[in-house]
């Protein structure tokens, strides 16, 4: 694998996420995999991040908020449909949705959580901040779409520890 500078990922990056992208995360004892299809690549705080939206219903916001830390695996353009299908529609409380899929995991670098094999890129990233949506703050518009349930997103702004291309 051969390591980038994640500046010269953000087309790629941005291309690929409205398909769906990996997002683990792990419990100490086991790594739970989730589709994500927001979120941002950029510098705040003079760091590299990865920013990823999470509602707090899911499994991997609690995973998040103990581990203080998550990865980010974006497969090919057209690759792992079905994949990232049933990780964007299973939770991971119930259901082991690496061995579902029968997705292969690697090592990360520097963090502990692993990271889904056989994508084009991967970042490791370690938690720098978070945010809870504030639906007063939020257009109308925006919220009357994505939120009827009014289950707004915790904002997770992860500081890019290592990026590579697979």
């Amino acid at each position: 694998m051969e390591t980038v500078d994640f500046r010269h990922t953000g087309n790629d990056f941005l291309s690929r996420l409205p398909a769906g992208a990996f997002l683990t995360a792990n419990d100490g004892g086991r790594t739970n995999v989730m589709t994500i299809g927001w979120g941002g690549l950029g510098y705040i705080w003079r760091q590299p991040v990865v920013i990823a939206l999470i509602r707090p219903t899911r499994h991997t916001w609690h995973l998040i908020e103990k581990s203080g830390e998550f990865a980010v695996s974006i497969p090919e353009a057209g690759q792992m449909k079905d994949a990232l299908a049933v990780c964007g529609s299973r939770s991971g409380r119930e259901t082991d949705k690496i061995a579902l899929c029968s997705l292969d995991l690697i090592e990360p670098r520097i963090i502990a959580t692993k990271l889904i094999a056989g994508c084009e890129l991967y970042y490791e990233c370690k938690l720098l901040a978070r945010h809870d949506l504030d639906p007063a703050k939020l257009d109308p518009a925006i919220d009357q779409q994505w939120y009827p349930a009014k289950d707004y997103h915790t904002v997770y702004y992860g500081q890019i520890m290592a990026a590579y291309r697979g």
